[in-house]
């Protein structure tokens, strides 16, 4: 009897163990495919180690990986983008109504005028003139498809010491929703660039396009900020144009997709 319950423990923990390295197997695919993607490095999964990816974005770095919060409370899979002003600090995430977290020194909790983003959203910042610049509608947008990314309805978005965080609770191992929370962490990112750079690139197939000045072909009036592209002809739009006609304006073009320009970086301009 002994001998059958050792037998049967040793047969349980070794279901176990392949049960664990097959689903490390599939989290590792999925993180190498993403540096595949973006042309970056992976550190697989190891016994208790967890994958990460490190690239190059524009003038930019990125890391992807995890994290668990102390005490068990959950697991993220987070996006770190470097931040130009290392002095600005703020951070947003869901409102529910429920106990806030503590504020971080120096911060404090900022409306920015929009009354569906102050409603849903806490926001906190240590620069309140910063912190509408960094909010512009595309990045509430972006903010907003990210929270509902994967249906958990929760996404912290945060800048400290010369970093945007972008962290999504759960541990992200299918490929493809990885690749779509790390594409809309990056737009989230070029909306945001878009009031601070003079100088945009679209980049499509390793072909840079300079955009200095561009017209919306909804309103005709000049794109400072909130711009989006065709993904299909790549012809720019205001995105507030883009929701309000539902697709691309170039007469002959169906898209409704777009995507979001990318910053150009000392790479892509040698």
């Amino acid at each position: 009897m002994t001998f059958g319950v050792l037998v049967a423990v040793i047969v349980f923990l070794v279901a176990m163990a392949s049960k664990a390295q097959s689903r490390a197997d599939r989290w590792n695919r999925a993180y190498q495919s993403l540096a595949q993607r973006y042309g970056g490095a992976c550190l697989p999964a190891g016994w208790f180690g967890r994958p990460s990816v490190r690239f190059r974005y524009g003038a930019t770095h990125v890391l992807v990986n995890t994290y668990s919060s102390g005490g068990g409370q959950g697991q993220f899979t987070q996006v770190h983008i470097n931040w130009t002003d290392p002095t600005f600090r703020c951070e947003v995430y869901p409102d529910w109504g429920g106990v806030r977290s503590r504020a971080f020194r120096g911060m404090e909790d900022i409306t920015i005028g929009s009354e569906y983003f102050d409603h849903k959203y806490i926001v906190r910042s240590s620069d309140a003139v910063e912190l509408q610049s960094f909010l512009s509608e595309g990045v509430r947008w972006q903010i907003d498809r990210l929270r509902y990314l994967l249906g958990n309805d929760d996404i912290y978005v945060g800048i400290y010491r010369g970093r945007l965080l972008i962290k999504k609770p759960s541990l992200i191992r299918q490929f493809a929703d990885l690749d779509e929370f790390v594409q809309l962490a990056l737009g989230l990112f070029d909306q945001a660039m878009l009031n601070r750079s003079t100088g945009i690139d679209f980049v499509d197939n390793d072909k840079v396009q300079l955009i200095n000045e561009a017209i919306c072909q909804v309103c005709g009036d000049d794109i400072t900020t909130d711009m989006v592209f065709c993904r299909r002809c790549k012809t720019p739009h205001h995105l507030e144009c883009w929701q309000y006609y539902g697709q691309c304006a170039i007469y002959g073009c169906p898209e409704t997709k777009i995507v979001a320009p990318r910053l150009a970086g000392p790479s892509d301009t040698s």
